[in-house]
């Protein structure tokens, strides 16, 4: 089963409604703040978002475990990436992390694309993630479907 983390909309009892009836075997395990994380069967794409009205972001889990580290965010997005050409703009967005520490790391994940010779551009901040229209603008995501071709947003959940 591959895991995955949505952000619902304003009516979240619906939107787990809505995610049970497009993905039948949808197994939604638990809340954090703001987003849910579930298992579904089936590898998801941006274009899956396209089937859910209530549902306004779609997460792929990379890491999970329980010994992570936030230092090992950088070296995450690193990863994640290797395959943009030109400047990388990176998105960070947090439930559960204090302000300072999503600063902090914000700073460390740009110092470690310089150091690796990549130009590198953050958008959102701190106190509020970069907004959804502003992410597919900017082509960290995309609900057509396909790989994002500028960058990427990473979604840390803390519990």
């Amino acid at each position: 089963m591959s895991s995955y983390c949505s952000y619902l909309g304003h009516q979240p009892h619906i939107s787990l409604a809505e995610l049970s009836a497009v993905f039948p075997e949808c197994r939604a395990e638990r809340a954090i703040g703001a987003a849910t994380l579930f298992s579904v069967h089936e590898e998801l794409d941006g274009s899956s978002l396209q089937d859910l009205g209530g549902t306004w972001l779609l997460a792929r889990q990379l890491l999970r475990s329980p010994q992570a580290s936030l230092d090992a965010v950088p070296q995450i997005l690193g990863e994640q990436a290797r395959g943009i050409r030109g400047k990388v703009t990176f998105s960070l967005r947090a439930e559960g992390i204090s302000p300072r520490e999503l600063g902090g790391l914000y700073k460390a994940c740009k110092e470690k694309l310089k150091q690796s010779g990549r130009t590198v551009r953050y958008v959102g901040n701190e106190r509020k993630p970069a907004a959804t229209a502003l992410l597919r603008d900017e082509e960290l995501v995309h609900s057509e479907g396909g790989n994002p071709k500028g960058g990427c947003e990473l979604t840390l959940l803390r519990h």
